[in-house]
């Protein structure tokens, strides 16, 4: 391998680690998201707030998932 091709590999492994790491902190978000909806749902906030909850962590996996896709 030449100096030009490990310097492109490189780059791009920053670049996937750099989309890797915005996908987890959007899926942190979105689950302390779902843990306010959940505390909320605890006192009382019903379906809505269980449904809102529920999707919050759907994208959260989504997320990690694409997270562990770029890696």
């Amino acid at each position: 391998m030449n100096n030009n091709t490990i310097r492109k590999e490189i780059e791009e492994a920053v670049h996937a680690g750099e989309r890797a790491l915005f996908s987890l902190r959007c899926a942190q978000e979105k689950l302390n998201s779902a843990g306010n909806w959940g505390i909320f749902d605890m006192f009382g906030g019903g379906l809505f707030s269980t449904m809102i909850k529920r999707s919050k962590m759907d994208e959260a996996q989504g997320l990690m998932e694409t997270a562990k896709s770029d890696l």
